[in-house]
């Protein structure tokens, strides 16, 4: 890992891990399962990241970069709680096959797609454009920062 993680709340034990992802019905990438088991969240050093946005995307024309203010901890606390974030907080308002792992200073998310074309991804979430409630959301407001997690840590933060 090239970066410095400030307040990492881990080691997070392997059985409350799978505890989650039998809760959420998920199985996360391995690489960002190895991640939450050593060191579960934290703030980056650096944080900052690129963002790509397909050509037809209007928000892309906002938002070209951003960075991490927190990765979200699987803990018993209210601030930056992963559960909470994914059953609670956004659950229906990010695509269904993407989970948050983390935010910018402005609420925007990073999410992981653990599931469909873009497994693995990490992607960024802008929050002024998402769906109205009761819309199935989509894509449109998803810009892609990584093709992994482990690609994120080690490549795109400056």
């Amino acid at each position: 890992m090239k970066i410095k993680l400030v307040r990492p709340e881990g080691p997070l034990p392997g059985e409350k891990l799978a505890a989650v992802e039998r809760q959420l019905g998920v199985t996360f990438p391995a690489d960002y399962r190895s991640f939450m088991l050593e060191y579960n969240g934290g703030r980056p050093v650096p944080a900052g990241f690129d963002i790509s946005w397909r050509s037809d995307q209007e928000c892309g024309q906002d938002w070209r970069t951003s960075e991490i203010s927190r990765l979200l901890s699987i803990y018993e606390g209210e601030k930056a709680n992963f559960l909470d974030y994914n059953t609670v907080v956004f659950k229906g308002r990010i695509p269904a096959d993407t989970l948050a792992i983390a935010y910018d200073p402005g609420g925007n998310l990073i999410l992981l797609a653990h599931s469909g074309p873009m497994t693995g991804k990490v992607l960024f979430w802008v929050k002024d454009w998402e769906v109205e409630e009761g819309e199935i959301p989509g894509d449109a407001n998803v810009g892609v920062i990584a093709d992994s997690f482990q690609e994120l840590l080690l490549y795109k933060l400056r």
